[in-house]
């Protein structure tokens, strides 16, 4: 599922550093989502990066990610 067209319009209107900049501070803040014991995509979105609501379904790979995540750390903990 890739990006929306008008998205992916306004990242190729950015700068190479803005591009850097955004991708430096996002998956920063996934990462640390990631490693996080129990949060929500909602807290990812609006906690995290500070967006508001027209984010939550803008950025549904966001929810892919998340629940992704913490079911990989469910098994993980039946499992091991």
């Amino acid at each position: 599922m890739p990006a929306e067209p008008e998205d992916i319009e306004i990242w190729n209107a950015l700068t190479d550093e803005q591009k850097i900049a955004a991708a430096a501070v996002v998956l920063g803040e996934v990462f640390e989502h990631i490693k996080a014991e129990e949060e929500s995509y909602r807290y990812l979105i609006y906690d995290r990066l500070g967006l508001g609501d027209a984010a939550y379904c803008r950025c549904h790979l966001g929810m892919q990610i998340s629940n992704y995540v913490y079911e990989l750390k469910e098994r993980l903990k039946t499992d091991g």
